[in-house]
């Protein structure tokens, strides 16, 4: 049979264990303390004078380079359709599109002629024809353009071009498919909003400030089916 341990040793080994926790804790604490007095108190620079002198650049920002555009000036003939005109309720919505269009072509380096007539366009030339909210057009009108296209001049047109005549009474997508040359032409519907994010840095975003949201509004659009790009 073992002797039975007195435990009264056992207790005393408890506390002086118990107490040396407590020390320790109270010493723990107490360095803690003091590290918080002597970062409050101390002035980091008298520690590191080095750290003040040394000079920090940050990097260059990356500006983005504006889009291409010519150099050398160009001859470009801007009509202007009296029948189209007259299809906008408000009357001076077409004015100011066609001078916005004259600024924006001056702009680029364009010596401009305005045109009213069939005849105007016919003595383009090898000049840039540009014909914005033009959708109301004389049959002679519709005539000189193609002409213009077929001998290999450049054409800027937007929208429902040439669709209706001069009175603007509905003819079809046909003058729009021709003067494109494509499959097939036809007004989307509206549809729900779509949102674009700019990317920083690359080709495509050129001139553009990075991280701009650029809203395609959700109205009707005509839209082209040619033998490759959809537009």
């Amino acid at each position: 049979m073992r002797p039975r341990r007195d435990p009264v040793p056992r207790a005393r080994e408890a506390w002086w264990w118990l107490g040396g926790v407590l020390t320790l804790g109270v010493v723990g604490a107490g360095v803690v303390a003091a590290g918080v007095a002597l970062w409050e108190n101390v002035d980091v620079r008298q520690l590191a004078p080095d750290l003040m002198q040394l000079e920090v650049s940050l990097p260059e920002p990356v500006v983005a380079t504006g889009p291409a555009r010519r150099t050398e000036p160009f001859r470009a003939v801007l009509f202007e359709s009296a029948s189209s005109a007259t299809y906008f309720d408000d009357p001076a919505f077409y004015p100011g599109e066609m001078a916005r269009w004259r600024a924006l072509l001056e702009s680029t380096g364009a010596d401009v002629t305005v045109v009213r007539s069939a005849a105007g366009i016919e003595e383009a030339g090898d000049a840039l024809l540009v014909v914005p909210e033009a959708p109301c057009l004389a049959s002679a009108e519709r005539s000189a353009i193609m002409t213009h296209i077929l001998d290999g001049g450049s054409v800027v047109g937007n929208w429902a071009l040439g669709v209706r005549d001069a009175d603007c009474a509905w003819l079809g997508w046909e003058t729009l498919r021709e003067f494109t040359s494509a499959e097939d032409v036809r007004e989307l519907g509206q549809r729900d909003g779509l949102f674009v994010t700019v990317p920083g840095s690359v080709p495509s975003s050129a001139g553009l400030e990075a991280g701009s949201r650029i809203e395609l509004k959700p109205e009707p659009a005509v839209a082209l089916r040619l033998g490759g790009p959809r537009v």
